[in-house]
């Protein structure tokens, strides 16, 4: 019996067919770029952070009903719209940062 040799019949699987279609290959690039961008600029909002036990603590306290209030906004507004708003207001939040200055090191 045959070993899954995929929607066009040529074996290799899910990693073959993704270099294969352009689309597909533009999709999981771009998502692997956001998720790289996302990752460490969560990361190093948080580290920056890390020096106030306390502070670190709320920040690590609040997420619980950010994604809380994430999924009902996905549900309600869509993923789109939601999430380039979410976008906008952490861009601003960030060029705020770095124009008024958290008083760290």
């Amino acid at each position: 019996v045959g070993g899954g040799g995929g929607a066009r019949g040529g074996g290799g699987g899910l990693a073959a067919l993704m270099w294969e279609e352009p689309a597909l290959r533009r999709v999981v690039l771009v998502l692997c770029l956001h998720w790289f961008v996302y990752s460490a600029l969560f990361f190093g909002l948080s580290l920056r952070e890390a020096s106030d036990i306390v502070t670190a603590l709320w920040s690590a306290a609040l997420q619980i009903p950010t994604l809380l209030l994430t999924n009902c906004a996905f549900e309600v507004l869509g993923r789109r719209s939601t999430m380039s708003a979410l976008l906008l207001v952490a861009a601003a939040a960030c060029a705020a940062t770095a124009v008024v200055g958290g008083g760290g090191a």
